[in-house]
């Protein structure tokens, strides 16, 4: 009998996959890696965008999911008015960011057409 072993995605390899799809996005974005010493629940990474936008992501290996203290963060973040997930999927963490990307920029371009009337 042959032992088969199959290798594990890592988390890694899941953020490097969404950083590509953001360096080819049509709009411009700064992705920031918020490692370091006292963020240990912090996402993995801050996205900023124009018009004030900005966003966190938690990366996990497929079927992976947060720590429990990761998950406050991200719920704490969310209460504050931040888009914040977590995901073990670069396409679906890419689609969820351009979604809020695309209606942050439309609730932006709203208040300005009101306050232009």
């Amino acid at each position: 009998m042959v032992a088969v072993f199959k290798r594990r995605v890592k988390e890694s390899t899941v953020e490097n996959s969404f950083i590509r799809k953001c360096r080819n996005y049509e709009q411009p974005l700064k992705l920031r890696k918020m490692n370091g010493e006292g963020n240990r629940s912090w996402p993995d990474r801050m996205i900023l965008g124009s018009q004030g936008f900005t966003a966190f992501i938690e990366f996990k290996r497929p079927g992976e999911k947060p720590t429990e203290l990761q998950s406050e963060m991200l719920q704490e973040l969310g209460q504050l008015g931040f888009p914040a997930s977590w995901f073990d999927d670069a396409t679906k963490a890419f689609d969820w960011l351009t979604h809020q990307y695309t209606c942050h920029l439309s609730l932006v371009s709203d208040r300005k057409g009101r306050r232009g009337k």
